[in-house]
């Protein structure tokens, strides 16, 4: 089996991203590896622009508070980690980031909560499986997580 040495991980603004940041984290603990936080800003209708084969880069040093968080947990954990900002449609570009960095496992977050749905993934989700030139590791929110308690 191949050694995981790159991991890409979904970086966002809602539940799902700790899951996936989790589960990324403990696999390069696990590996060795080092991990590329990679949060996407979506534009609208990008998924239909044709010739798209690089990832969008914003420009300068990405510095969101999801990524620097992120980082932040990674740093804690002794795991090696580096920020991207990325526009576009966020399949296409999770996966191109994927690709230009040579990655063996790309980790996103589901937002639909298991319990719910186990069958069901979400259209990036979806997407990223056809799309990402590695493994996907898919990563559902915690009910717990997802819902308030009941009272």
């Amino acid at each position: 089996m191949k050694q995981i040495r790159r991991i890409v991980v979904g970086i966002g603004d809602d539940k799902a991203t700790a899951g996936a940041l989790e589960a990324a984290l403990r696999f390069a603990a696990e590996e060795g590896a080092e991990v590329v936080l990679a949060q996407v800003v979506p534009i609208p209708g990008e998924q239909f622009v044709p010739g798209h084969t690089t990832p969008s880069r914003a420009v300068g040093d990405p510095r969101t508070p999801e990524l620097l968080a992120a980082e932040a947990g990674a740093r804690n954990a002794g795991i090696p980690a580096t920020r991207e900002l990325l526009m576009g449609y966020p399949p296409r570009e999770l996966a191109l980031l994927a690709e230009d960095v040579g990655a063996s496992l790309v980790v996103v977050g589901s937002r639909v909560p298991s319990h719910l749905k186990p069958a069901y993934l979400g259209s990036t989700s979806r997407r990223l499986l056809r799309e990402a030139p590695c493994p996907v590791l898919v990563v559902p929110v915690r009910a717990a997580a997802a819902e308030p308690a009941a009272t």
